[in-house]
């Protein structure tokens, strides 16, 4: 099982090195119904 984790550690390693050029997340801002109940997937 040890060797799980150094493969696990290595991947997410190389992960870790490719998010860091991807910059910054940006995203669209919603509203929520005012007193709205049960909505749970109104953005999609």
């Amino acid at each position: 099982m040890p060797g799980w984790a150094r493969v696990a550690g290595y991947a997410l390693g190389q992960a870790d090195a490719f998010l860091s050029k991807l910059g910054n997340p940006i995203g669209v801002a919603s509203d929520k119904a005012f007193q709205s109940s049960g909505a749970d997937f109104l953005q999609n």
